[in-house]
């Protein structure tokens, strides 16, 4: 039986499930790319390429981290307003290509400019994914599939630091083999997005096209709660409208800590181990332990959303990053064992995708874009922050668990702005208000 005569239900969730796997090979893609920084940056800094010194890390790094910055604001808004599909192949193309380049980059400034390119679609691909995601699954299964999506992320951001243990450390090859391999598989991907996924319903809907809409819901059997009117078309301020404004606010200051500390913390990670003692090809090792670690602990934790409070959730498993975080550092010196064993804690509920999945089901799905787009923008100007205080950090001989302590106040602070995020009640389709009898399923987290 193929699936054009599968019953409607079966291929309904056929459709749903083909656009997860595609989406969440494209975050693989990205976390792949993403991550390439971190594990090339002590043989460019030991090798002396590009002119790179510890003075000048810092910069490496920031220079990905403002693309992402720039990427994860336009994306996030445009992909509102022009279609996600549209945004979505963009940024693909642009992190692919720019990716590749670097492998032929001359010096340290292409290297630069490469690098932001690349991280404007670093960047800008994932919060459009997050909403994509959410706004092609079933209400029940929006937060465990984001988190699937995300997991995606950190799948390649494991793969990275492997394929770096294996080709560089183990076979002696060049770094630059790395960048071509992430360039070029983002590249084989674009097609495969091409034919695989349709544009947003959300996009129909709200730039008239209520009928395409309708009818691409119904052949991937989602329902029409919490579908905006047509024409009801998005705009950036609607976010700091009394109704929203109070919740924006706080997942701004919670995204400052959350993604600051995730996306520029890896970065430095296996560096912070080197500096503890740990030997280089052991600290690529426990920098992949640390993220599937995070796959483990997120899939699990997507499931605790769904089921249960999502933000109390998130919360608590911020505050265990921040004591995990604190338990490595002070011990550093300790058998490896014990090394290995907290780090693996660390990965487990460290949870920057369980908290962005939240964000995107506590707004409309007309406004996720936006809201994503706030999210992301503000976590990623924190990165570029925290990765060039990384760099000040690692430079100024501080004892090892110094530089662990010091990240852990960025999530033990996230913890409690998370928990202070109001619920967010659905609304009816038809009407578009607020419902006045939700069910538990259709407040978020309450």
């Amino acid at each position: 039986m193929n699936a054009t005569t599968l019953p409607t239900s079966d291929r309904a969730k056929a459709l749903r499930r083909r656009f997860l796997v595609v989406a969440t090979i494209l975050a693989i893609a990205d976390g792949f790319d993403a991550s390439l920084v971190g594990v090339t940056l002590p043989v460019i800094l030991a090798k002396g390429e590009f002119g790179v010194t510890p003075g000048t890390a810092g910069a490496v790094a920031s220079a990905q981290l403002l693309g992402m910055l720039v990427g994860a604001v336009v994306a996030g808004i445009l992909a509102d307003r022009i279609g996600k599909k549209k945004v979505m192949l963009a940024t693909l193309i642009l992190f692919s290509v720019f990716t590749l380049a670097v492998s032929i980059a001359p010096g340290l400034t292409l290297f630069l400019v490469f690098r932001f390119l690349a991280g404007v679609g670093i960047g800008g691909i994932v919060p459009t994914l997050i909403a994509y995601v959410a706004e092609f699954s079933l209400r029940e299964r929006r937060f465990a599939n984001n988190t699937i999506m995300l997991v995606g992320t950190a799948i390649g951001g494991m793969l990275a630091p492997l394929a770096g243990l294996a080709l560089l450390a183990g076979l002696g090859l060049d770094f630059r083999i790395l960048w071509i391999m992430g360039g070029v598989f983002g590249l084989l991907l674009v097609p495969v997005a091409v034919a695989t996924m349709p544009e947003s319903w959300a996009y129909l809907q709200t730039h008239g096209q209520p009928q395409r809409a309708a009818s691409l819901r119904a052949r991937f059997g989602l329902g029409d709660l919490d579908v905006p009117a047509s024409g009801d078309r998005p705009q950036l301020r609607t976010l700091f409208t009394r109704e929203y404004r109070g919740r924006t606010i706080l997942i701004a200051i919670s995204a400052m800590f959350v993604i600051g500390s995730s996306t520029a913390f890896p970065t430095w990670l296996p560096q912070y181990l080197v500096l503890g003692g740990v030997q280089f090809s052991n600290a690529l090792a426990l920098s992949a332990l640390v993220t599937f670690g995070t796959i483990v602990g997120c899939l699990v934790g997507g499931r605790m959303q769904d089921r249960g409070n999502p933000r109390i959730v998130v919360a608590v498993f911020l505050l265990l990053t921040g004591l995990a975080l604190v338990a490595i550092g002070l011990a550093l010196g300790a058998p490896f064992w014990l090394i290995l064993v907290l780090l693996l804690c660390y990965g487990l509920v460290n949870n920057p995708f369980m908290f962005n999945g939240l964000v995107a089901n506590v707004y409309p799905p007309h406004l996720r874009g936006s809201i994503l787009s706030v999210d992301f923008g503000v976590g990623r100007a924190a990165a570029v922050v925290a990765a060039a205080l990384g760099g000040v950090i690692a430079a100024a001989n501080l004892p090892p668990a110094v530089n662990f302590i010091l990240w852990a106040l960025l999530p033990l602070a996230a913890a409690l702005a998370v928990f202070l995020i109001p619920a967010y009640r659905r609304r009816d389709a038809s009407e578009g208000r607020p419902a006045s009898t939700p069910s538990a399923d259709e407040t978020v987290g309450a």
